[in-house]
């Protein structure tokens, strides 16, 4: 993957970004009109009256606990709650011995418990999925994610991922966010990413849109394109994943000024697929 490529012209994108956004923004519940009439009806939106449409991992299942974080995910952390006169769905992250399953599938306990979820609709090239979220409620050490993750095929060794946001709280207040793209063997992943300030955003009614194509991907925040990779192939179908995973970042930030800042919750407020994408640029 050409990572200089990709980092030039995303570094001038954002640049872009950050000098239109006030003038060019379109916040919800406006966002989902200019959607629709963007892309036609969606195929799929989620009203959230229940969690139906949703893999919810839980803590006897493999992957239940991920190496990095301080946490394990139980089906106990995600909800689906009502918050002004809106169904929303939420994922909490709360302190507390909790028991799950490894990498490796062995038997563990972490400190902390969060929640990860899987769309049941996947995902493929010519189609637009589009969250609306909110992001304020992250504190030091929190990993609040949005992404998509390729479908295992027989055969197939490609490893495929678009982070659409991850927000990597390294200290109190922040607000920097990452886009990543990966590619590569399953055995030799490669990485082109890169983070943007959103000091100027409103957190808790952001709308992120990534439109995926079989040869590249935008990503869109409250309709404004703020990344494009034209690379790698991204033929297949992909899961699309919501979580938190609190971490110390490499030692930025502590075990125990994590443990003290919860519960907290990353919430999602809309939700959609859309067919056949037109691209902007």
């Amino acid at each position: 993957m050409n990572k200089i490529k990709f980092t030039v012209k995303n570094t001038l994108l954002c640049y872009k970004f950050r000098i239109g956004y006030k003038k060019n923004k379109i916040e919800y519940p406006e966002i989902i009109e200019y959607l629709d009439r963007t892309y036609g009806k969606p195929i799929f939106a989620d009203n959230f009256s229940s969690l139906e449409n949703w893999k919810v991992t839980d803590r006897n299942e493999w992957g239940s606990a991920m190496p990095r974080n301080l946490c394990t995910f139980t089906r106990e952390n995600v909800s689906v709650k009502a918050n002004n006169g809106l169904q929303t769905l939420v994922i909490s992250t709360t302190s507390g011995q909790t028991p799950g399953k490894g990498w490796n599938g062995e038997e563990l306990i972490k400190p902390a418990s969060s929640g990860l979820i899987t769309c049941k609709q996947l995902l493929r090239p010519g189609q637009v999925v589009s969250a609306t979220v909110n992001t304020s409620k992250s504190y030091a050490g929190s990993w609040f994610s949005f992404w998509l993750c390729k479908k295992d095929t027989p055969g197939d060794d490609r490893y495929r991922e678009i982070d659409i946001f991850e927000k990597f709280m390294e200290r109190k207040d922040q607000k920097k966010y990452t886009l990543s793209i990966h590619g590569g063997k399953k055995d030799s992943r490669e990485m082109m990413s890169f983070s943007y300030p959103m000091n100027f955003v409103d957190e808790e009614i952001v709308t992120f849109t990534c439109e995926l194509y079989q040869h590249s991907a935008r990503i869109f925040v409250n309709g404004i394109l703020l990344c494009l990779a034209e690379e790698p192939d991204f033929d297949g179908e992909f899961r699309i994943l919501f979580n938190d995973g609190p971490s110390t970042h490499d030692g930025k930030v502590t075990e125990e000024e994590i443990l003290k800042n919860l519960p907290k919750t990353l919430e999602i407020i809309d939700f959609r697929i859309y067919e056949k994408g037109k691209p902007k640029i």
